[in-house]
């Protein structure tokens, strides 16, 4: 049986492989203004993403305040 793989399930792993003028696009592309964001607010999603998108345990993590984080994610 052949199986066949789509671009947008192994772009990630073609990107990683190769130099970096071809990354620097797809992370621009994938993650937009995020890319170049501080890094407090790389740092606030990670944790937000880590966190199964909650507000609350993103808080928590980050020993701030829930509005913070949401003010921050916005």
């Amino acid at each position: 049986m052949q199986r066949a793989a789509r671009l947008a399930d192994v772009e990630l792993v073609d990107v990683l492989t190769r130099d970096r003028e071809v990354a620097e696009p797809f992370v621009s592309r994938t993650l937009g203004d995020q890319a170049l964001a501080d890094r407090t607010l790389r740092q606030t999603l990670l944790t937000h993403v880590h966190g199964s998108f909650s507000s609350i345990r993103t808080a928590a993590r980050l020993y701030a305040r829930r509005n913070t984080v949401e003010r921050r994610i916005t």
